[in-house]
């Protein structure tokens, strides 16, 4: 067995970082070739588009998760509504479902075909449904006003 050297033991670690450099090398122009074996190289337009195209899709990414965070943000603010605010938003909801009910009702109101009448019982029967929601909510309000 042979002693190496300083100069030897340095002369192979020299050699050997070389090495790495150029399998990184080949690495990277490995990364340029086609399938076909060709080099490709890129243009500033194209280095330009590209970047143009990763910032487009970093934007796209970022407005979503913003988008994302918008609704947990607006999902927390529902939790922190008090029962008489939940009860007052549940109110204005059926408010709403009301007057386009009373819409639909009017719209068929002249309509004498049998078809009509069924659809005006139906929706009669869901503005009953509707009022009756809306009186026991207020009743509701009214009970929990009194406790505060």
């Amino acid at each position: 067995m042979e002693l190496l050297s300083a100069g030897q033991t340095s002369l192979g670690a020299t050699t050997r970082a070389q090495s790495q450099v150029q399998l990184a090398e080949d690495q990277t122009n490995a990364q340029q070739k086609t399938s076909a074996g060709v080099y490709v190289s890129i243009s500033q337009a194209g280095r330009e588009k590209q970047a143009s195209e990763q910032e487009q899709t970093i934007a796209e990414v970022n407005k979503k998760a913003s988008e994302q965070l918008q609704k947990n943000s607006v999902k927390a603010d529902e939790k922190e509504l008090t029962p008489i605010e939940k009860i007052e938003q549940r109110i204005e909801e059926v408010k709403e479902k009301i007057q386009e009910l009373n819409k639909q009702i009017q719209a068929l109101r002249g309509d004498e075909s049998e078809q009509a009448q069924q659809e005006l019982k139906l929706l009669e029967g869901q503005m009953q449904g509707l009022l009756s929601e809306l009186n026991g909510l207020v009743e509701k309000k009214l009970e929990l006003e009194q406790q505060e």
